[in-house]
């Protein structure tokens, strides 16, 4: 069992996201705006509070679009103090973006992939720049083509229709995450690096 030590030691974090999203008949997300609130618990001198940086850093994902303004704040509260570790601040903000992708498919009566494959920064947009992160390189179509294929994608929507038509559900997600993975910031000396050394 988890004691109190450890419960205040791990500090559960607590987001709240609010997205609003402009889009076109095709699929084709124009704008992005939102808001990102942390409730990072009491002020600590620990990194808990940094995963807010990365949390309005991540949008718009790997998404081409041409409007996005997001507002990260933290909140300080009397609860435990977040603790910086697994995920840092990305995996929140990539499932509300995701939902606002499949939100978007939905309401056009479109399969999740291809609005997904429709908005991705295309492989020869590169170098791009993305809100605050600086994109060298990438192919996120095929990744996820790769993804389609070796996941059987097709079969299991028809698994999935024929599930719905019998009174069944029969669920399949798709999610495409893009983020640092390293402890760097932008214009920071990159992860691994060493100093120069003589002789």
């Amino acid at each position: 069992m988890e004691s109190r030590e450890e419960a205040l030691l791990a500090g559960a974090r607590e987001f709240a996201i609010e997205l609003a999203v402009g889009f076109d008949d095709t699929g084709k997300i124009l704008a992005v705006k939102g808001e990102v609130v942390g409730n990072v618990g009491c002020l600590s001198t620990w990194s808990g509070w940094g995963m807010m940086f990365p949390a309005g850093m991540l949008m718009p994902g790997p998404y081409d679009v041409p409007h996005c303004a997001i507002n990260s704040v933290a909140v300080v509260t009397n609860k435990a103090p977040w603790n910086g570790a697994r995920g840092f601040g990305k995996e929140a903000p990539t499932l509300a973006l995701e939902r606002v992708v499949d939100l978007v498919a939905e309401r056009l009566a479109l399969d999740p992939v291809q609005v997904r494959m429709r908005n991705f920064v295309p492989p020869d947009a590169f170098p791009y720049w993305s809100m605050a992160k600086h994109l060298d390189s990438g192919d996120y179509p095929g990744a996820l083509t790769k993804a389609v294929r070796l996941s059987g994608y097709d079969r299991q929507r028809e698994r999935q229709r024929e599930a719905r038509a019998e009174g069944r559900l029969h669920g399949v997600g798709v999610a495409f995450e893009l983020s640092r993975k390293a402890r760097t910031s932008p214009g920071a000396t990159p992860a691994g690096s060493t100093r120069p050394r003589s002789g």
